[in-house]
Formats: C-alpha cells, sequence, structure tokens
C-alpha cells in the first residue's frame, strides 16, 4: 500500500513514493528534517519554520513522515 502524501508544491501532488531511506523525486535525494537542520546549520524547529513560510518544498509522506527534496535546500542556500 502506498503512503497518501502531501505535498506542498502542488506540481508533484500526484507522485507517489514507498517510504524509504533515501527516497527519489525526480532524481533528487529527499532529506529528513535532522538531515536538513545539519546542512543549515540551524535547528529543527527552524527548519519547520521555513517549511510553514514556503522557504523550502516539503512532502509530508504521513503525519510523522516529512522529506525536503534536496534540490530545495540548495536553492535556499543560493539565495
Amino acid at each position: 500500500m502506498q503512503p497518501n502524501i502531501r505535498v506542498s508544491d502542488p506540481v508533484a501532488a500526484d507522485r507517489r513514493h514507498p517510504d524509504q531511506q533515501a527516497l527519489r523525486l525526480e532524481g533528487t535525494r529527499l532529506l529528513t528534517l535532522p538531515e536538513v537542520a545539519v546542512h543549515l546549520n540551524c535547528t529543527v524547529n527552524t527548519v519547520r519554520k521555513l517549511i510553514a513560510s514556503g522557504q523550502l518544498r516539503a512532502i509530508t509522506l504521513s503525519p510523522r513522515t516529512t522529506r525536503i527534496p534536496e534540490s530545495s535546500v540548495v536553492a535556499l542556500l543560493e539565495h
């Protein structure tokens, strides 16, 4: 059974992926919130705020499972 996902980017809303450690979306690695926090040198709560504000794209696989495309992190760092 495939998990229902909620994507902050509506273009990718129809994509379905199994919950794996190294999920891929369009060839981009999907990172966990703690992994993104390490890359951005911030806390997990700050990552959540960036997602809520729309500055960081996220995919919610379940209420407790959120992944962030690596390309979204790179785009944020380039600004």
